[in-house]
């Protein structure tokens, strides 16, 4: 396709901007329309990237491809905002047992591991008010990426731009020229829809196997506590700077609303309290929900089911990158962007059409 048609972008979270941004520097004309941000995941995210995960120690899926690519784009980012974005934050573990520091040593014998995975001595952890009762590991490079900052300084530059249109999308202001989509009068070559959970009520994708959970986290002050690491245990600790952490995420399938409960920030401090050594204050508590794939993989592309409604190459989706998104968008916007332009296609566990999750 011809890199000058015109795209529309449905959803300026993580997913949409990283998108956006990416169809621009191929010289694509791009337009992004957004409600705004209360309630999303991206809203809530601390933007780490952890390479190595869970009780059971596995790295994460694709880390070793992921991981040079998030910081390379973020850097780049960074420096084009006059921002900084990426903030290199090895993660302490600390072990809750004594299986899990066995297991911890058995997992950096095993191939891949080794430049992840290391154990702390004792006299390392000083510094840090924290409880060590079974030992910890570190997590070599872990990293924080700023991508509310990002978020907020694109929809800036997108606004003065003339990029940005701030409403919600409505179905019923979509149609379907003669070769294009039209949307509110205007016409587009394709829209991408990066709608987070709102793509469950989206008519072009009901039959899509999305999942949301909800998450809360607490903000907390704590002046005694290096920046210099994330602590994990249960629920981590992320430095924000400042004196500032981010503290979570509880992790509710069942949930009324998208508002902090008494129950989310009980349990958050009854974990922070196996954790901390020292007092804390609760600055903020924040809540949001994140939309995933039951086969716990990003899903995107151009469904070949809407070929009834003469769309399937027209209306897209990128989607589902669930709590590791920092690590995830940045190098799946590139392989849709490529897929678009015919140049490479989808990987199968990915793309929508290759999804045998699809109701019949």
């Amino acid at each position: 396709m011809s890199q000058n048609h015109k795209i529309l972008i449905i959803g300026q979270g993580l997913a949409g901007t990283v998108l956006a941004h990416q169809l621009l520097r191929k010289n694509f004309s791009v337009t992004v329309l957004d409600k705004g941000h209360k309630g999303i995941s991206t809203s809530l995210a601390a933007g780490v990237i952890n390479p190595v995960t869970g009780r059971r120690i596995v790295k994460s899926w694709l880390i070793d491809d992921l991981l040079p690519v998030a910081k390379r784009y973020y850097q780049e980012v960074g420096a084009e905002l006059g921002i900084s974005l990426w903030y290199e934050l090895p993660a302490l573990r600390l072990f809750t047992d004594t299986a899990m520091s066995n297991n911890w040593g058995i997992r950096m014998q095993n191939e891949g591991y080794g430049q992840y995975l290391d154990y702390v001595n004792h006299a390392d952890m000083s510094p840090f008010p924290v409880k060590t009762n079974f030992g910890a590991g570190v997590i070599r490079h872990s990293a924080r990426a700023n991508i509310s900052l990002m978020i907020t300084r694109f929809r800036e530059k997108w606004r003065e731009e003339g990029r940005l249109i701030e409403a919600a999308f409505r179905q019923e202001d979509l149609a379907h020229g003669q070769a294009h989509l039209l949307y509110q009068g205007e016409s587009y070559d394709k829209i991408i829809f990066c709608e987070g959970w709102e793509a469950m009520k989206n008519p072009f994708f009901v039959d899509l196997p999305f999942q949301v959970t909800k998450g809360e986290v607490l903000i907390l002050r704590i002046p005694e506590m290096p920046q210099k690491n994330i602590i994990k245990k249960k629920v981590a600790l992320v430095p924000l700077g400042q004196e500032l952490f981010w503290a979570g995420a509880t992790n509710y399938w069942k949930f009324e609303d998208v508002k902090p409960t008494q129950e989310g920030k009980s349990w958050l401090k009854t974990e922070l309290e196996s954790i901390l050594d020292i007092p804390y204050e609760v600055v903020d508590h924040l809540a949001a929900i994140r939309p995933t794939v039951r086969h716990r993989r990003p899903i995107m592309g151009f469904p070949s089911y809407l070929e009834a409604n003469n769309v399937h190459a027209q209306i897209g989706l990128f989607n589902g990158f669930g709590t590791k998104g920092t690590s995830l968008v940045p190098f799946w916007a590139g392989k849709f962007i490529s897929a678009m332009l015919g140049d490479a296609p989808l990987d199968k566990e990915v793309d929508v059409n290759g999804l045998k999750h699809l109701n019949p």
